[in-house]
This record gives C-alpha cells, structure tokens and sequence, in this order.
C-alpha cells in the first residue's frame, strides 16, 4: 500500500516536473517566436529582429530569419533605387532613339547606352526575383507558424483537460485513511473503486502522452521546413551568376516546395508528368526564380477561382519539331487572362493583383533571354485558365537565334 502511495505522488511529481520543463523549454520560446513573427509581418517592419540569447535549434531559426529579414531589407532598398534609375534610364533612351532617326553617327553611341541599361536592367530583375523569393519564403514561413501555433494551442487545451491532476484526490484520500489503511484498502468494494479510478486514469494519461507526443511530432515537422525553407534561400543568395548541371524535376520540386504550404492549405492538386528528364547546363537559380514565379502566380489564379476541383498541371518534355530544346509547361484552370491583357503579361509594371509590383513575369522573361530562350502565355480568357510555357534550350552553347521562329510555330 505505502509503494502504491509512493509511486502515485511520485507519478504526479514527475509529471509535473516534465511538463513545467516543457512548457519553459520549448512552448513559451515557440510561442515568443511567433508573436515576434507575427509581428513583424503585420506592421512589415523588415528592421526588426528577433532577439534569443539561448544556443539552440529555436535560436538557430531566428538567427536564419534575421538574416533572411535583413536580406530582405537590402533588396527592397535596392530594388526601389535601381527601378528609379531604370526609369530615368528609359525616358533617356526614348530621346536618344528619336535622335537615332537622323544621326547615323549618334546610333553606335545609343548602343552602347543600351548594352549598358540592359545590364541594368538583368541586375534589376535579378534582384527583384531575389526580392520575390525572399517574400515568397516569409510567407511561407508565416503559414507554418500559424500551424506551429494550432498545435501549441491545442496541446495546450489538451493538458488543461487532462484528468492527470486528479490523482492528488486519489492520494488525499488514501492519506485520509493513512492510520487504518489497511482496513480500508481491505473493503473489496473500496479497493475496486480504487483499482478502477487509477486504470481510468492511467489509460486517459497514456491518451495524452499519446495526443502530445503526435503533436510534437508535428511541432518537429514544421519545425524542420521552416529550417529546409531558409537553407534553400541561403544556397540561392551564394550562387548567383553560377551555372551548373541541374535536374529539370528536382528544381521544379524545390519550387514547389517554396510554396507548399500555399497549395496545401488550399487543396489545390498537382499533377507533374516529367517525360524529359536529362540534366542540363544552366543558371539554376535564374530557373528557379522563373519557376517560383509561375507556380506562385498559377496558385494564385487558382485561389481567387470559385471553383471547386482546383488543378495545376506542370510537363516537362522535349519539343517535337525541335529536338535541341525542351518545354517546362504550367497549366491551371484558375481565372484566367483576359484577351486585352494577354499582350501585356510581361510588361515591366504591369499587374491586375491589388498588392503586386508587376516585375515578377517581366523579371522571368528577362532571365528567359538570358539562357537563350524565351516563355510563352496561352488563355482562352477570364475564368478558362491559363498556361505558361518555358522553352529553354538543351544543350548550354545552344543560342537564341531562332527563339522567334519558336515563337510563331507555338502560337501556330
């Protein structure tokens, strides 16, 4: 009867013991992360930083998002200066294109202007999807925190209703009868009760160490993403300019997985059919900004749709009237691009969403031409879907000289 006693009260110490180290070890420094966060992306003040002075896995994410925040910073400063130079550098090239009409002498000076206002221009769009990718993952990372934070509050409704504490009604019981324990305990009707409240309370707290255990699990899951998700944003800041064998349906999988939570959320299904599968010579973050920029805008069109089957659909082949090039093609059945619009998709600035800046497409078309190739747009019009075509070539010494002999045979 005493070890009865003795393993009840040290149960319940114990218990208390790992919850209390739980709850300031890792709940109340989820919890200050996410309001931090959270914070910071409803005021959008990317000068904040989250502060954390233990060296651990938690401090780790938010060293990576302060970094990730003040990337962030850098590229939109820059981005906001070089689209005020590219501006006053495109009124200048208009005056000097109308000088070129009469002066042959003046034509050879206004090229060499653009060849310079072009490379402006890359860097400027290569920024600007930088700047698009960095977004994309604070949004991400946002999502999964919200999930982070539904698994606290449930693990945390979960422990206010558990029944654990009423083994301290047990042991004051007992401790009531401690002088004629044994007599009491010696009522087979009492010790029925007994016997038969503690299995009730064993199996509802071998229920919550189970309901806990799986959302830590999951705590661990999202956890995990929100690091694979930075890492992913710190390998693409150290290769610009690199290019490199890339796997065409490994890149679209990073892709689409710098917008998980987005599709998921959603339930929006992706289907992939990758009938070309060789690696190839290429730019891979260049690729993979156009990637995350079509995907990004596909899921989108699909979430302002009212429909109920949402459908994303991406092949990768290899053009049959061409062999030395290869398609990647992103296809919904979202809203859709009107008929007056289609003609005006990669116009710098151009934009039909309330919070867009209209670089995302022209940056992919710019970074498109830059591997020798170009992107397509299909619609039959508002709310029949839409479909973006990337032709890129195979081999990396393949130029563009025939990118508007595509053209033409894809409209065809």
């Amino acid at each position: 009867t005493y070890y009865l006693a003795f393993f009840l009260l040290t149960g319940l110490l114990l218990g208390v013991v790992i919850w209390t180290s739980f709850r300031l070890l890792v709940l109340n420094r989820l919890e200050y992360l996410n309001k931090q966060i959270g914070d910071i992306s409803s005021k959008q003040d990317y000068t904040k930083r989250i502060t954390m002075k233990e060296n651990d896995e938690l401090s780790s994410v938010a060293k990576q998002f302060n970094q990730m925040m003040k990337t962030i910073q850098s590229s939109h400063k820059q981005l906001e200066q070089q689209i005020q130079e590219l501006s006053r550098s495109e009124n200048r090239l208009e005056n000097t294109n109308h000088q070129l009409t009469n002066e042959i002498s003046e034509r050879k000076q206004a090229q060499e202007k653009i060849a310079i206002l072009h490379s402006k221009l890359v860097l400027s769009a290569r920024r600007a999807g930088m700047a698009d990718i960095a977004s994309g993952v604070l949004h991400n990372v946002g999502n999964i925190l919200n999930s982070v934070t539904t698994s606290l509050s449930l693990t945390k409704e979960r422990n206010e209703q558990s029944k654990a504490d009423k083994l301290i009604k047990i042991a004051d019981h007992l401790k009531s009868n401690e002088a004629h324990l044994d007599k009491f305990l010696s009522d087979n009707e009492n010790y029925q009760k007994i016997l038969s409240y503690l299995l009730m309370l064993s199996q509802s707290w071998h229920d919550d160490n189970l309901y806990i255990s799986k959302e830590l699990i999951r705590l661990e899951k999202n956890i995990s993403h929100i690091k694979n998700v930075v890492t992913m944003q710190q390998s693409l800041t150290k290769m610009i300019g690199m290019t490199e064998e890339v796997s065409i349906p490994d890149l679209i999988e990073d892709a689409l997985m710098l917008n998980k939570t987005l599709y998921e959320n959603h339930k929006i299904k992706v289907i992939r059919q990758f009938d070309f599968q060789e690696k190839i010579v290429t730019d891979r973050v260049k690729l993979l900004q156009i990637l995350v920029n079509l995907l990004k805008n596909s899921i989108e069109s699909l979430i302002e749709s009212k429909k109920d089957l949402k459908q994303l659909n991406i092949y990768v082949h290899r053009l049959e009237d061409d062999n030395e090039y290869f398609e990647i093609k992103v296809t919904d059945n979202g809203i859709g691009i009107t008929a007056e619009n289609i003609s005006k998709v990669f116009t710098s600035g151009f934009t039909t969403k309330s919070d867009g800046h209209g670089l995302g497409l022209h940056t992919s078309a710019i970074f498109a031409q830059d591997m020798h190739g170009q992107i397509l747009v299909e619609s039959e019009g508002y709310n029949l879907g839409a479909s973006f075509s990337v032709i890129l070539p195979v081999s990396p010494t393949q130029k563009d000289e025939n990118s508007d002999d595509l053209a033409e045979e894809k409209q065809r």
